[in-house]
This record gives structure tokens, C-alpha cells and sequence, in this order.
């Protein structure tokens, strides 16, 4: 689980920066006066190179160490996998180019409007519609099965697991009781025995 709780971490840092940075674009090429060229070329390094590398970095190596580690042999051979690492991809493409409207606009050699830009910032926003249209169409297909097996077939076999589990259940607090009396035994028998070494010695 910790695999997946840093790679959230470093998928909602890097989405925060590639929202943002766009954004700030947006602001750069409608500003004329060179205090505010300066103020944004500032603040574009900070959340290029502080946050959105940083973030990107960390959801690409936890999300590559799930894949390697359980992910591609649990559903490499299902289609949204594919959709996912095909936007995936597009994403590292968007944020390299990020990177060099950057240090365009740190050199001054921005030609673009702000117009464009505005157009430009959609794109992350797009691609996190797609992530959630795949989930949504599995999770969506699963429901759809689970709801069909239990209109028509899987009433007994869910009464036979709703059974199994109350004998499980049963059983396990059985042993529960079983090993609680093992261990007073046990420490019965050690108290009885410290008992009897002491007497001895008196």
C-alpha cells in the first residue's frame, strides 16, 4: 500500500504543477512591464523545477515499481492498462514541452498569445477526464456483471459464502478461546511451579 500512497502523493503534486504552470503562461504573454516578466519568470522555475518535476518523477518511478511488481501480471492484457500508459506517455510529452516554454519564456523568446496558452492549459485537464473515463467504464462493467450474477445466478452461491464465512467466523473464536486457554494454562503452570521452587528453598 505505501507503493500506491506515494504514487497518489507525486500523480496530485505533478497534476497541481501541470494545472498551474499552463496557467501562469496564460499571465506571462498578457503582461507588458518587465517587474512582472520577472516576478513570473520566477515563479515558472520555482513550480517547474521545485514541484512538477519533482511530482512527475515520483509518479512515474511508484507507478513503474507497482507495474513491475504485481500490476502487468495482474491486467497487462486488458485494454484500459494500455489506454492509461498511452495518456501516461502523452503526459510526459505535454510536461517536457512545459519545460521548454519555460526556459523560452525565461530567454524571451516567447511568440505565442495568450489566447494559445489558454488553449494549451485544457490539455492536462483532458488527459485526467480520460484517466477517469477508463476507471469509470471498467468500474462501470464490473458493477454490470455483479448486478447480472446476482439477478440470476449467484443467489446460492452468495448464501454459501455468506455460510462459509459464519463457520469461518465461528471457528476462528473458537481457537481464540482454544489458545486463551492454552497460554492460562500454561502461565498456571509456570506460577505453580515458582510456587513449588520457592517452597523448596524455605
Amino acid at each position: 500500500m505505501w507503493l500506491k500512497a506515494w504514487h497518489l502523493i507525486g500523480m496530485v503534486t505533478w497534476f497541481a504543477g501541470l494545472f498551474y504552470l499552463p496557467r501562469l503562461f496564460v499571465y506571462h504573454a498578457m503582461s507588458d512591464d518587465a517587474i512582472s516578466n520577472e516576478r513570473f519568470k520566477i515563479m515558472e522555475r520555482k513550480l517547474f523545477y521545485g514541484i512538477t518535476t519533482p511530482g512527475g518523477i515520483f509518479t512515474l518511478v511508484f507507478g513503474f515499481w507497482m507495474l513491475a511488481d504485481y500490476g502487468w501480471t495482474a491486467f497487462g492484457g486488458q485494454l484500459w492498462l494500455t489506454i492509461k500508459l498511452a495518456l501516461m506517455a502523452f503526459l510526459v510529452i505535454y510536461h517536457i514541452y512545459c519545460g521548454v516554454l519555460v526556459k523560452a519564456f525565461k530567454e524571451d523568446r516567447n511568440t505565442k498569445s495568450h489566447v494559445w496558452y489558454r488553449w494549451f492549459n485544457e490539455a492536462p485537464d483532458n488527459i485526467t477526464r480520460g484517466f477517469k473515463t477508463v476507471k469509470g467504464k471498467t468500474m462501470k462493467k464490473i458493477q454490470t456483471v455483479f448486478a447480472f450474477c446476482n439477478r440470476r445466478y449467484c443467489g446460492r452461491i452468495n448464501l454459501l459464502f455468506k455460510s462459509a464465512l459464519t463457520i469461518r467466523k465461528r471457528k476462528k473464536s473458537q481457537l481464540t478461546m482454544l489458545l486463551m486457554r492454552k497460554k492460562i494454562s500454561a502461565w498456571i503452570t509456570s506460577i505453580s511451579k515458582s510456587l513449588l521452587t520457592a517452597q523448596a528453598y524455605l
